[in-house]
């Protein structure tokens, strides 16, 4: 993950990082006014867990960013381009 930061300023006016992690739900860790730096948003990721199961069901992992994270509440800015970030270790599961 930090390779992919490495290219991005980070900050309340910058790039703004949430993260959501997924198996066979999906969890929103942090949104966009969790963390406002870089070092912050590494060391908030370092210490997340792998999420191991039995399914990899990316569309929920979408779902919940889209009503969860890309809103104003959650740090989203009307103004500014989002972009969606996916790793995985795995292929999608068939949604519903």
């Amino acid at each position: 993950m930090e390779k992919v930061l490495e290219g991005y300023q980070i900050g309340s006016n910058r790039t703004k990082v949430a993260v959501i992690t997924f198996s066979a739900g999906s969890r929103l860790e942090f949104d966009f006014n969790g963390h406002n730096s870089k070092d912050d948003v590494i060391r908030a990721i370092r210490g997340l867990p792998y999420t191991d199961g039995m399914s990899t069901t990316i569309y929920r992992a979408l779902e919940q960013a889209r009503r969860e994270v890309f809103t104003p509440g959650a740090g989203d800015r009307p103004n500014v381009k989002n972009l969606a970030v996916i790793l995985t270790d795995g292929e999608t599961n068939p949604g519903e």
